[in-house]
Protein backbone atom coordinates (compact mmCIF):
# COMPACT_ATOMS: atom_id res chain seq x y z
CA UNK A 1 0.00 0.00 0.00
CA UNK A 2 1.03 3.70 -0.36
CA UNK A 3 1.19 5.31 2.50
CA UNK A 4 2.09 9.21 2.89
CA UNK A 5 5.29 9.95 4.37
CA UNK A 6 5.80 13.36 6.91
CA UNK A 7 9.34 14.08 4.95
CA UNK A 8 8.74 16.13 1.46
CA UNK A 9 10.47 13.97 -1.57
CA UNK A 10 12.39 16.10 -3.34
CA UNK A 11 10.74 17.47 -6.75
CA UNK A 12 12.92 19.22 -9.38
CA UNK A 13 11.03 22.15 -11.24
CA UNK A 14 12.58 22.26 -15.23
CA UNK A 15 12.38 26.17 -16.37
CA UNK A 16 13.82 26.99 -19.56
CA UNK A 17 15.00 30.71 -20.27
CA UNK A 18 15.33 32.47 -23.43
CA UNK A 19 15.04 35.75 -23.83
CA UNK A 20 12.25 36.21 -20.94
CA UNK A 21 13.43 39.44 -18.89
CA UNK A 22 9.46 40.55 -18.81
CA UNK A 23 8.12 36.99 -17.26
CA UNK A 24 10.61 35.46 -15.52
CA UNK A 25 10.36 36.95 -12.22
CA UNK A 26 6.84 35.86 -12.01
CA UNK A 27 7.82 32.63 -12.98
CA UNK A 28 10.53 31.88 -10.60
CA UNK A 29 8.01 33.81 -7.61
CA UNK A 30 5.21 31.51 -8.28
CA UNK A 31 7.76 27.97 -7.69
CA UNK A 32 9.94 29.65 -4.96
CA UNK A 33 6.77 30.30 -2.94
CA UNK A 34 5.70 27.09 -3.13
CA UNK A 35 3.80 25.95 0.24
CA UNK A 36 5.94 22.94 -0.80
CA UNK A 37 9.10 23.66 0.13
CA UNK A 38 11.60 20.61 -0.79
CA UNK A 39 12.26 21.62 -4.36
CA UNK A 40 15.15 21.82 -6.85
CA UNK A 41 14.46 24.69 -9.85
CA UNK A 42 16.44 23.96 -12.57
CA UNK A 43 17.04 26.82 -14.68
CA UNK A 44 18.85 26.42 -18.34
CA UNK A 45 19.63 29.85 -19.69
CA UNK A 46 18.78 28.70 -23.31
CA UNK A 47 21.68 31.72 -25.31
CA UNK A 48 19.74 34.32 -23.93
CA UNK A 49 20.33 38.23 -24.90
CA UNK A 50 18.41 40.29 -23.08
CA UNK A 51 18.69 40.61 -19.31
CA UNK A 52 17.38 36.82 -18.23
CA UNK A 53 20.88 36.02 -17.31
CA UNK A 54 21.15 38.92 -14.67
CA UNK A 55 17.86 38.39 -13.05
CA UNK A 56 18.79 34.67 -12.75
CA UNK A 57 21.80 35.23 -10.99
CA UNK A 58 19.54 37.74 -8.27
CA UNK A 59 17.31 35.20 -7.74
CA UNK A 60 19.69 32.35 -7.34
CA UNK A 61 21.83 34.49 -4.56
CA UNK A 62 18.35 34.60 -2.71
CA UNK A 63 17.84 31.32 -2.86
CA UNK A 64 20.08 28.34 -2.87
CA UNK A 65 17.34 25.86 -4.35
CA UNK A 66 17.97 27.84 -7.52
CA UNK A 67 20.48 26.32 -9.97
CA UNK A 68 21.59 27.97 -13.37
CA UNK A 69 23.14 26.05 -16.17
CA UNK A 70 24.22 28.11 -19.71
CA UNK A 71 24.25 27.10 -23.37
CA UNK A 72 26.69 28.51 -24.97
CA UNK A 73 23.94 29.72 -28.02
CA UNK A 74 20.21 28.70 -28.36
CA UNK A 75 19.70 25.38 -28.64
CA UNK A 76 16.14 25.46 -28.42
CA UNK A 77 13.55 24.33 -25.65
CA UNK A 78 14.09 20.56 -26.12
CA UNK A 79 17.66 20.81 -25.53
CA UNK A 80 17.72 22.72 -22.59
CA UNK A 81 14.39 20.42 -21.11
CA UNK A 82 16.49 17.01 -21.87
CA UNK A 83 19.88 18.44 -20.25
CA UNK A 84 17.94 19.21 -17.49
CA UNK A 85 16.46 15.56 -17.08
CA UNK A 86 20.41 14.32 -17.45
CA UNK A 87 21.03 16.20 -14.00
CA UNK A 88 17.65 16.39 -11.93
CA UNK A 89 17.78 14.75 -8.58
CA UNK A 90 14.47 14.88 -7.30
CA UNK A 91 12.23 11.95 -7.15
CA UNK A 92 9.25 13.55 -9.00
CA UNK A 93 9.66 16.01 -12.04
CA UNK A 94 7.68 19.03 -13.22
CA UNK A 95 8.26 21.52 -15.50
CA UNK A 96 6.94 25.57 -15.85
CA UNK A 97 7.68 27.45 -19.15
CA UNK A 98 9.48 31.07 -18.46
CA UNK A 99 5.91 32.99 -19.17
CA UNK A 100 3.93 31.28 -17.31
CA UNK A 101 3.46 30.53 -13.36
CA UNK A 102 2.09 28.08 -10.80
CA UNK A 103 -0.35 28.61 -8.44
CA UNK A 104 0.91 28.74 -4.80
CA UNK A 105 0.04 24.94 -3.70
CA UNK A 106 0.00 23.34 -7.14
CA UNK A 107 3.30 21.13 -6.36
CA UNK A 108 1.74 20.40 -2.87
CA UNK A 109 -1.40 19.04 -4.48
CA UNK A 110 0.10 17.46 -7.34
CA UNK A 111 2.51 15.50 -4.93
CA UNK A 112 0.11 14.22 -2.95
CA UNK A 113 -1.45 11.49 -4.60
CA UNK A 114 2.13 10.46 -6.33
CA UNK A 115 2.59 9.80 -2.78
CA UNK A 116 -0.44 8.15 -1.37
CA UNK A 117 -1.75 6.51 -5.00
CA UNK A 118 -0.18 3.95 -7.09
CA UNK A 119 -0.59 6.31 -9.92
CA UNK A 120 2.12 7.25 -12.46
CA UNK A 121 1.73 10.60 -12.98
CA UNK A 122 -0.77 12.95 -11.75
CA UNK A 123 -2.27 16.25 -13.95
CA UNK A 124 -4.29 19.87 -12.54
CA UNK A 125 -6.47 21.90 -14.95
CA UNK A 126 -5.11 24.81 -16.98
CA UNK A 127 -6.02 28.58 -16.96
CA UNK A 128 -5.16 29.88 -20.35
CA UNK A 129 -3.64 33.63 -20.33
CA UNK A 130 -4.63 35.37 -23.94
CA UNK A 131 -3.44 38.93 -23.72
CA UNK A 132 -1.14 40.30 -20.88
CA UNK A 133 -3.07 43.02 -20.60
CA UNK A 134 -6.22 41.98 -19.26
CA UNK A 135 -6.77 42.46 -15.89
CA UNK A 136 -5.90 38.88 -14.04
CA UNK A 137 -9.51 38.85 -11.93
CA UNK A 138 -11.37 38.98 -15.24
CA UNK A 139 -9.09 35.85 -16.49
CA UNK A 140 -9.82 33.78 -13.21
CA UNK A 141 -13.45 33.62 -13.82
CA UNK A 142 -14.01 34.00 -17.50
CA UNK A 143 -11.15 32.08 -19.16
CA UNK A 144 -11.74 28.57 -19.78
CA UNK A 145 -9.15 25.80 -19.61
CA UNK A 146 -6.39 24.72 -21.34
CA UNK A 147 -6.88 20.96 -21.18
CA UNK A 148 -10.50 18.97 -20.29
CA UNK A 149 -9.14 16.71 -18.17
CA UNK A 150 -11.48 13.53 -16.74
CA UNK A 151 -13.94 13.74 -14.32
CA UNK A 152 -13.08 11.53 -11.06
CA UNK A 153 -9.34 11.36 -9.95
CA UNK A 154 -7.59 8.01 -10.90
CA UNK A 155 -7.92 6.54 -14.04
CA UNK A 156 -6.72 3.55 -16.04
CA UNK A 157 -5.12 4.11 -19.75
CA UNK A 158 -6.11 2.42 -22.36
CA UNK A 159 -5.92 2.68 -26.32
CA UNK A 160 -8.65 5.46 -26.40
CA UNK A 161 -7.50 7.28 -23.60
CA UNK A 162 -4.21 7.13 -25.24
CA UNK A 163 -5.08 9.15 -28.45
CA UNK A 164 -7.09 11.74 -26.51
CA UNK A 165 -4.59 12.83 -23.97
CA UNK A 166 -3.95 16.17 -22.99
CA UNK A 167 -0.21 16.43 -25.08
CA UNK A 168 0.87 18.83 -22.71
CA UNK A 169 3.93 18.83 -20.35
CA UNK A 170 3.72 21.61 -18.02
CA UNK A 171 0.44 20.43 -16.05
CA UNK A 172 1.61 17.42 -14.76
CA UNK A 173 3.97 15.57 -12.67
CA UNK A 174 6.26 12.74 -13.50
CA UNK A 175 8.23 9.83 -11.59
CA UNK A 176 11.72 10.47 -12.46
CA UNK A 177 12.28 6.58 -12.27
CA UNK A 178 10.33 5.82 -14.90
CA UNK A 179 11.94 8.70 -17.03
CA UNK A 180 15.13 7.04 -16.32
CA UNK A 181 13.81 3.27 -16.52
CA UNK A 182 12.75 4.08 -20.33
CA UNK A 183 15.19 7.06 -21.27
CA UNK A 184 12.25 9.32 -21.89
CA UNK A 185 13.43 12.13 -23.48
CA UNK A 186 11.70 14.93 -25.53
CA UNK A 187 11.85 15.36 -29.59
CA UNK A 188 14.46 17.30 -30.95
CA UNK A 189 11.82 19.82 -32.74
CA UNK A 190 11.11 23.22 -32.32
CA UNK A 191 7.61 22.55 -31.72
CA UNK A 192 5.66 19.18 -30.34
CA UNK A 193 8.83 18.40 -27.96
CA UNK A 194 6.30 17.97 -25.06
CA UNK A 195 3.99 15.74 -27.15
CA UNK A 196 6.50 13.08 -27.63
CA UNK A 197 7.71 12.95 -24.07
CA UNK A 198 4.41 12.78 -22.75
CA UNK A 199 3.05 10.53 -25.28
CA UNK A 200 6.11 8.26 -24.71
CA UNK A 201 5.58 8.28 -20.94
CA UNK A 202 1.44 7.42 -21.23
CA UNK A 203 2.95 4.00 -22.92
CA UNK A 204 4.60 3.14 -20.21
CA UNK A 205 2.03 4.12 -17.87
CA UNK A 206 -0.91 2.38 -16.20
CA UNK A 207 -2.84 4.69 -13.96
CA UNK A 208 -2.98 8.76 -13.34
CA UNK A 209 -4.39 11.60 -11.39
CA UNK A 210 -6.32 14.10 -11.95
CA UNK A 211 -6.75 17.72 -10.25
CA UNK A 212 -9.66 19.09 -10.44
CA UNK A 213 -8.25 22.57 -10.09
CA UNK A 214 -6.69 25.15 -12.35
CA UNK A 215 -3.16 25.31 -10.85
CA UNK A 216 -1.42 25.99 -13.82
CA UNK A 217 -1.29 29.78 -15.41
CA UNK A 218 -0.16 29.35 -19.29
CA UNK A 219 -0.09 32.83 -20.94
CA UNK A 220 -0.45 32.09 -24.66
CA UNK A 221 1.84 34.86 -26.77
CA UNK A 222 -0.44 35.52 -29.82
CA UNK A 223 1.59 37.93 -31.43
CA UNK A 224 4.15 37.00 -34.74
CA UNK A 225 1.56 33.60 -35.15
CA UNK A 226 1.93 33.38 -38.99
CA UNK A 227 1.01 30.70 -41.51
CA UNK A 228 4.27 29.49 -41.34
CA UNK A 229 4.62 29.05 -37.84
CA UNK A 230 1.69 26.46 -37.98
CA UNK A 231 2.89 25.21 -40.81
CA UNK A 232 6.16 24.49 -39.14
CA UNK A 233 4.14 23.17 -35.71
CA UNK A 234 2.22 20.77 -37.39
CA UNK A 235 5.31 19.17 -39.94
CA UNK A 236 7.11 18.80 -36.30
CA UNK A 237 3.85 17.00 -34.72
CA UNK A 238 3.56 14.72 -37.45
CA UNK A 239 7.90 14.11 -37.52
CA UNK A 240 7.29 13.72 -33.73
CA UNK A 241 5.13 10.56 -34.82
CA UNK A 242 8.48 8.74 -35.36
CA UNK A 243 9.81 9.51 -32.38
CA UNK A 244 6.90 7.90 -30.31
CA UNK A 245 6.28 4.97 -32.80
CA UNK A 246 9.92 3.98 -32.35
CA UNK A 247 9.33 4.54 -28.66
CA UNK A 248 6.62 2.00 -28.83
CA UNK A 249 8.16 -0.74 -31.01
CA UNK A 250 11.89 -0.62 -29.06
CA UNK A 251 9.72 -1.46 -25.65
CA UNK A 252 7.47 -3.71 -27.11
CA UNK A 253 4.37 -2.02 -26.00
CA UNK A 254 1.90 -4.32 -28.00
CA UNK A 255 -1.40 -2.61 -27.50
CA UNK A 256 -0.49 0.18 -28.35
CA UNK A 257 1.12 -0.83 -32.21
CA UNK A 258 -2.04 -0.33 -34.39
CA UNK A 259 -1.92 3.21 -33.20
CA UNK A 260 1.23 4.47 -32.40
CA UNK A 261 1.50 6.03 -36.09
CA UNK A 262 -1.80 8.28 -35.66
CA UNK A 263 -0.47 9.39 -31.58
CA UNK A 264 0.57 12.88 -32.81
CA UNK A 265 -1.38 13.29 -35.71
CA UNK A 266 -4.10 13.27 -33.95
CA UNK A 267 -3.25 16.59 -31.98
CA UNK A 268 -1.94 18.60 -35.25
CA UNK A 269 -4.39 21.39 -35.27
CA UNK A 270 -3.96 21.82 -31.37
CA UNK A 271 -3.54 25.95 -32.54
CA UNK A 272 -6.98 25.72 -34.87
CA UNK A 273 -8.44 28.60 -32.67
CA UNK A 274 -5.44 30.50 -34.24
CA UNK A 275 -6.32 30.30 -37.54
CA UNK A 276 -8.94 33.54 -37.78
CA UNK A 277 -5.52 35.29 -37.80
CA UNK A 278 -4.52 34.16 -41.46
CA UNK A 279 -5.72 35.08 -44.74
CA UNK A 280 -8.42 33.01 -46.57
CA UNK A 281 -5.36 31.87 -48.93
CA UNK A 282 -3.28 30.74 -46.12
CA UNK A 283 -6.25 29.33 -44.60
CA UNK A 284 -6.85 27.02 -47.56
CA UNK A 285 -3.12 26.40 -47.92
CA UNK A 286 -2.69 24.91 -44.28
CA UNK A 287 -5.89 23.22 -44.84
CA UNK A 288 -4.70 21.38 -47.91
CA UNK A 289 -1.74 20.61 -46.15
CA UNK A 290 -3.30 18.89 -43.22
CA UNK A 291 -5.64 16.97 -45.51
CA UNK A 292 -2.88 15.76 -47.17
CA UNK A 293 -0.88 14.60 -44.38
CA UNK A 294 -3.60 12.82 -43.15
CA UNK A 295 -3.71 10.52 -45.73
CA UNK A 296 -0.13 9.86 -46.22
CA UNK A 297 -0.28 7.88 -42.86
CA UNK A 298 2.58 6.13 -41.34
CA UNK A 299 2.92 2.19 -42.32
CA UNK A 300 4.66 0.02 -40.29
CA UNK A 301 6.79 -3.07 -41.63
CA UNK A 302 8.53 -5.78 -39.22
CA UNK A 303 11.22 -7.17 -40.89
CA UNK A 304 12.79 -9.94 -39.61
CA UNK A 305 16.43 -12.04 -40.33
CA UNK A 306 18.28 -14.51 -38.66
CA UNK A 307 22.46 -14.42 -38.67
CA UNK A 308 25.46 -16.07 -37.29
CA UNK A 309 29.33 -14.33 -38.12
CA UNK A 310 29.48 -15.13 -41.78
CA UNK A 311 26.46 -12.62 -42.51
CA UNK A 312 27.41 -9.67 -40.22
CA UNK A 313 28.54 -8.43 -43.76
CA UNK A 314 25.35 -9.24 -45.79
CA UNK A 315 22.98 -8.53 -43.28
CA UNK A 316 24.21 -4.83 -43.08
CA UNK A 317 24.19 -4.54 -46.64
CA UNK A 318 20.64 -5.79 -47.02
CA UNK A 319 19.08 -3.83 -44.60
CA UNK A 320 21.29 -0.45 -45.89
CA UNK A 321 18.93 -1.70 -49.15
CA UNK A 322 15.88 -1.80 -47.42
CA UNK A 323 16.32 1.90 -45.75
CA UNK A 324 17.50 3.14 -48.69
CA UNK A 325 14.44 2.36 -51.00
CA UNK A 326 11.57 2.76 -48.34
CA UNK A 327 8.85 5.09 -48.64
CA UNK A 328 9.07 8.44 -46.81
CA UNK A 329 5.93 6.97 -45.08
CA UNK A 330 7.33 3.77 -44.43
CA UNK A 331 8.01 2.90 -40.73
CA UNK A 332 10.96 -0.16 -40.62
CA UNK A 333 11.02 -2.17 -37.24
CA UNK A 334 14.16 -4.63 -37.93
CA UNK A 335 14.22 -7.85 -35.84
CA UNK A 336 17.60 -9.71 -35.86
CA UNK A 337 17.76 -13.12 -34.26
CA UNK A 338 21.10 -15.33 -33.28
CA UNK A 339 22.71 -17.11 -30.89
CA UNK A 340 26.59 -16.35 -30.59
CA UNK A 341 28.10 -13.49 -32.83
CA UNK A 342 31.35 -12.14 -32.19
CA UNK A 343 31.48 -8.24 -30.62
CA UNK A 344 27.48 -8.64 -30.65
CA UNK A 345 27.55 -5.82 -27.82
CA UNK A 346 30.19 -3.59 -30.72
CA UNK A 347 27.16 -4.22 -33.28
CA UNK A 348 24.14 -3.55 -31.14
CA UNK A 349 25.73 -0.06 -29.96
CA UNK A 350 26.96 1.02 -34.34
CA UNK A 351 24.46 -0.27 -36.32
CA UNK A 352 21.56 1.88 -36.80
CA UNK A 353 19.66 3.67 -39.72
CA UNK A 354 17.21 6.44 -40.14
CA UNK A 355 13.77 6.25 -39.82
CA UNK A 356 14.16 2.51 -38.26
CA UNK A 357 14.27 0.99 -35.04
CA UNK A 358 16.78 -2.46 -34.68
CA UNK A 359 16.14 -5.11 -31.92
CA UNK A 360 18.75 -7.89 -31.50
CA UNK A 361 16.89 -11.19 -30.05
CA UNK A 362 19.15 -13.61 -29.21
CA UNK A 363 17.35 -16.84 -28.78
CA UNK A 364 16.82 -18.00 -25.20
CA UNK A 365 18.73 -20.98 -23.38
CA UNK A 366 15.43 -22.96 -23.37
CA UNK A 367 15.30 -22.28 -27.66
CA UNK A 368 18.39 -23.54 -28.10
CA UNK A 369 17.76 -26.57 -26.33
CA UNK A 370 15.07 -27.34 -28.57
CA UNK A 371 16.82 -27.28 -31.16
CA UNK A 372 19.51 -30.02 -29.84
CA UNK A 373 22.36 -30.84 -32.57
CA UNK A 374 20.86 -27.78 -34.99
CA UNK A 375 21.58 -24.97 -32.14
CA UNK A 376 24.10 -23.67 -34.57
CA UNK A 377 22.31 -24.21 -37.88
CA UNK A 378 21.21 -20.06 -38.60
CA UNK A 379 18.58 -21.94 -40.76
CA UNK A 380 16.62 -23.06 -38.39
CA UNK A 381 16.24 -20.21 -36.37
CA UNK A 382 13.64 -19.12 -38.49
CA UNK A 383 11.37 -21.28 -37.11
CA UNK A 384 10.54 -19.49 -34.02
CA UNK A 385 9.61 -16.34 -35.75
CA UNK A 386 5.99 -17.15 -34.44
CA UNK A 387 6.79 -17.12 -31.29
CA UNK A 388 9.19 -13.91 -30.99
CA UNK A 389 6.79 -12.10 -33.36
CA UNK A 390 3.63 -12.86 -31.07
CA UNK A 391 1.43 -10.24 -31.15
CA UNK A 392 1.95 -9.39 -34.58
CA UNK A 393 -0.56 -9.79 -37.80
CA UNK A 394 1.97 -10.06 -39.94
CA UNK A 395 5.75 -9.84 -40.76
CA UNK A 396 8.14 -10.20 -43.35
CA UNK A 397 11.33 -12.70 -43.40
CA UNK A 398 14.27 -11.57 -45.16
CA UNK A 399 17.50 -14.48 -45.70
CA UNK A 400 20.45 -11.84 -45.16
CA UNK A 401 21.63 -12.41 -48.55
CA UNK A 402 18.76 -10.28 -50.35
CA UNK A 403 18.76 -6.51 -51.83
CA UNK A 404 15.91 -4.71 -52.39
CA UNK A 405 15.62 -1.99 -54.77
CA UNK A 406 12.42 -0.32 -53.71
CA UNK A 407 9.86 -0.14 -51.09
CA UNK A 408 8.27 -3.23 -49.56
CA UNK A 409 5.38 -1.74 -48.44
CA UNK A 410 3.07 -3.45 -51.29
CA UNK A 411 4.67 -6.92 -50.58
CA UNK A 412 3.83 -6.04 -47.16
CA UNK A 413 0.17 -5.60 -48.44
CA UNK A 414 -0.31 -9.15 -49.45
CA UNK A 415 -3.78 -10.81 -48.02
CA UNK A 416 -2.48 -14.17 -46.50
CA UNK A 417 -6.35 -14.76 -45.15
CA UNK A 418 -5.96 -18.45 -43.95
CA UNK A 419 -2.61 -19.09 -45.57
CA UNK A 420 0.45 -18.94 -43.34
CA UNK A 421 2.64 -17.82 -45.94
CA UNK A 422 3.39 -15.38 -48.90
CA UNK A 423 5.92 -17.07 -50.49
CA UNK A 424 7.80 -17.30 -54.31
CA UNK A 425 8.48 -20.62 -56.11
CA UNK A 426 11.61 -22.13 -55.94
CA UNK A 427 13.83 -21.74 -59.34
CA UNK A 428 15.77 -25.36 -59.89
CA UNK A 429 15.45 -28.10 -62.35
CA UNK A 430 11.67 -29.34 -62.67
CA UNK A 431 12.70 -32.91 -62.48
CA UNK A 432 15.00 -32.09 -59.23
CA UNK A 433 11.63 -30.24 -57.87
CA UNK A 434 9.39 -32.78 -58.99
CA UNK A 435 11.46 -35.94 -57.15
CA UNK A 436 11.36 -32.95 -53.85
CA UNK A 437 7.75 -32.81 -54.29
CA UNK A 438 6.82 -36.53 -54.18
CA UNK A 439 9.17 -36.90 -51.53
CA UNK A 440 7.15 -34.64 -49.00
CA UNK A 441 3.75 -35.27 -50.39
CA UNK A 442 3.70 -31.36 -51.83
CA UNK A 443 1.68 -29.20 -54.40
CA UNK A 444 5.19 -27.37 -55.31
CA UNK A 445 7.80 -26.31 -54.40
CA UNK A 446 8.88 -23.00 -52.76
CA UNK A 447 11.77 -20.51 -51.61
CA UNK A 448 11.58 -19.71 -47.82
CA UNK A 449 14.22 -16.98 -48.31
CA UNK A 450 11.69 -14.38 -48.54
CA UNK A 451 8.21 -14.69 -46.67
CA UNK A 452 5.18 -12.65 -45.21
CA UNK A 453 4.33 -14.76 -42.81
CA UNK A 454 0.55 -14.81 -40.68
CA UNK A 455 1.61 -14.96 -37.49
CA UNK A 456 -1.25 -15.40 -35.71
CA UNK A 457 -2.26 -18.54 -37.66
CA UNK A 458 1.38 -19.84 -37.34
CA UNK A 459 1.10 -19.28 -33.89
CA UNK A 460 -2.64 -21.12 -33.54
CA UNK A 461 -1.48 -23.95 -35.15
CA UNK A 462 1.65 -24.42 -33.31
CA UNK A 463 3.79 -24.29 -36.56
CA UNK A 464 7.23 -23.47 -34.74
CA UNK A 465 7.09 -27.17 -32.58
CA UNK A 466 6.11 -28.92 -36.13
CA UNK A 467 9.25 -27.52 -37.87
CA UNK A 468 11.85 -28.64 -35.37
CA UNK A 469 9.99 -31.96 -34.60
CA UNK A 470 9.84 -32.49 -38.20
CA UNK A 471 13.36 -30.81 -39.21
CA UNK A 472 15.14 -33.27 -36.03
CA UNK A 473 13.38 -36.84 -37.40
CA UNK A 474 13.82 -35.78 -41.04
CA UNK A 475 16.81 -34.40 -41.81
CA UNK A 476 18.52 -37.31 -42.59
CA UNK A 477 16.14 -38.21 -45.78
CA UNK A 478 15.80 -34.28 -47.33
CA UNK A 479 18.11 -33.01 -49.53
CA UNK A 480 17.98 -29.12 -48.47
CA UNK A 481 16.52 -29.56 -44.88
CA UNK A 482 15.37 -26.04 -43.90
CA UNK A 483 13.62 -25.75 -46.77
CA UNK A 484 12.26 -29.19 -47.52
CA UNK A 485 10.48 -29.29 -43.96
CA UNK A 486 8.69 -25.57 -44.10
CA UNK A 487 7.26 -26.83 -47.52
CA UNK A 488 6.07 -30.27 -44.95
CA UNK A 489 4.56 -28.15 -42.74
CA UNK A 490 3.04 -24.91 -44.41
CA UNK A 491 1.69 -27.98 -46.28
CA UNK A 492 -0.27 -26.38 -49.05
CA UNK A 493 -1.33 -23.56 -46.98
CA UNK A 494 0.69 -20.72 -48.92
CA UNK A 495 0.00 -18.03 -51.32
CA UNK A 496 2.20 -17.28 -54.57
CA UNK A 497 3.52 -14.19 -54.71
CA UNK A 498 4.96 -11.78 -57.72
CA UNK A 499 8.40 -13.32 -58.52
CA UNK A 500 9.88 -10.09 -58.68
CA UNK A 501 10.18 -10.00 -55.03
CA UNK A 502 12.38 -13.05 -55.20
CA UNK A 503 15.24 -13.12 -57.94
CA UNK A 504 16.71 -16.04 -57.19
CA UNK A 505 20.49 -17.02 -58.28
CA UNK A 506 19.23 -20.45 -59.70
CA UNK A 507 17.07 -18.42 -62.07
CA UNK A 508 20.58 -18.03 -64.53
CA UNK A 509 21.65 -21.42 -64.02
CA UNK A 510 18.64 -23.57 -65.18
CA UNK A 511 16.71 -23.82 -68.15
CA UNK A 512 12.98 -23.13 -67.31
CA UNK A 513 13.05 -23.39 -63.62
CA UNK A 514 9.55 -22.73 -62.88
CA UNK A 515 5.81 -24.48 -63.33
CA UNK A 516 3.75 -21.49 -61.85
CA UNK A 517 5.07 -18.58 -63.73
CA UNK A 518 4.75 -17.37 -67.26
CA UNK A 519 7.53 -16.45 -69.32
CA UNK A 520 6.76 -12.83 -69.30
CA UNK A 521 6.33 -12.98 -65.48
CA UNK A 522 9.76 -14.12 -65.41
CA UNK A 523 10.84 -11.44 -68.02
CA UNK A 524 9.45 -8.80 -65.87
CA UNK A 525 10.81 -9.90 -62.33
CA UNK A 526 14.45 -10.28 -64.12
CA UNK A 527 14.13 -6.64 -65.78
CA UNK A 528 12.41 -4.68 -62.64
CA UNK A 529 13.25 -7.10 -59.59
CA UNK A 530 12.01 -6.01 -55.87
CA UNK A 531 14.12 -8.40 -54.15
CA UNK A 532 17.41 -9.43 -55.24
CA UNK A 533 18.23 -13.34 -53.76
CA UNK A 534 21.83 -14.23 -53.84
CA UNK A 535 20.53 -17.88 -53.56
CA UNK A 536 22.74 -20.89 -53.83
CA UNK A 537 26.05 -21.59 -52.66
CA UNK A 538 27.85 -18.74 -54.91
CA UNK A 539 27.73 -15.83 -53.19
CA UNK A 540 29.07 -12.22 -54.48
CA UNK A 541 31.17 -11.81 -51.78
CA UNK A 542 33.04 -14.95 -51.72
CA UNK A 543 32.94 -16.20 -55.41
CA UNK A 544 32.43 -15.95 -59.08
CA UNK A 545 28.47 -15.17 -59.04
CA UNK A 546 26.20 -15.81 -61.86
CA UNK A 547 23.67 -13.56 -60.76
CA UNK A 548 22.67 -10.56 -63.40
CA UNK A 549 22.46 -8.30 -60.46
CA UNK A 550 25.67 -9.40 -58.40
CA UNK A 551 27.35 -5.85 -58.51
CA UNK A 552 24.11 -4.48 -56.44
CA UNK A 553 25.64 -5.96 -53.29
CA UNK A 554 28.44 -4.00 -53.91
CA UNK A 555 27.01 -0.62 -54.24
CA UNK A 556 25.59 -1.17 -51.20
CA UNK A 557 28.19 -2.23 -49.37
CA UNK A 558 29.64 0.87 -50.17
CA UNK A 559 27.43 2.83 -48.50
CA UNK A 560 26.84 0.61 -45.32
CA UNK A 561 27.54 1.80 -42.08
CA UNK A 562 31.59 2.40 -41.92
CA UNK A 563 32.24 1.44 -38.69
CA UNK A 564 30.62 -2.32 -39.22
CA UNK A 565 32.92 -2.65 -42.74
CA UNK A 566 36.03 -1.44 -40.31
CA UNK A 567 34.71 -4.52 -37.51
CA UNK A 568 33.86 -6.80 -40.07
CA UNK A 569 37.66 -6.51 -41.54
CA UNK A 570 39.30 -7.13 -38.46
CA UNK A 571 37.31 -9.71 -37.32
Amino acid sequence: MFKSRQKEKLVSVILPVYNAEKTLKKALNSIINQTYKNIEVICINDGSTDTSSVILSVYKNKDHRIKIFSNNENKGIAYSRNYALNIAKGKYIMWCDADDWFEQDMIKKLVEPMETTPVDFAMCQTRIINDENLKERLLLEKIKYAINIPDGNIHSLDEKTFLDFSCVIWNKIFRKSIIDKYDIKCSLTSYAEDEAFVFKYLAVSQYYYCVHEKLYNYFRNESGITAERIYKRNSDALNAVDDVSKFIHKYKIKKYYDISTQLLAAKQVYYADLLEKTTDIQLSALQNKIEKSNTEKKKILDIFYTISDDYVEPLICSMTSVVKNANDNDVLNFHIIYNEIKNIEYIKDKLCFSNSNVEFIKLSDKQINRLGRLKNDVSTYKYFIPEIANGLEKCLYLDADTIITSSLSKLYDTQLKKNYVGVCEQAMDKEEKIQIIKLINANNYFNSGVMIMNIPLMKQDDITNKLIYARKNLENYLKNPTNDVLNLIVDGKFKLIELTYNLQTELYETLNPFFCYANDEVKFAMEKPVIIHYSGTKKPWNSVSPHMYKEEYFKYLRISPKNHLCYWKNV
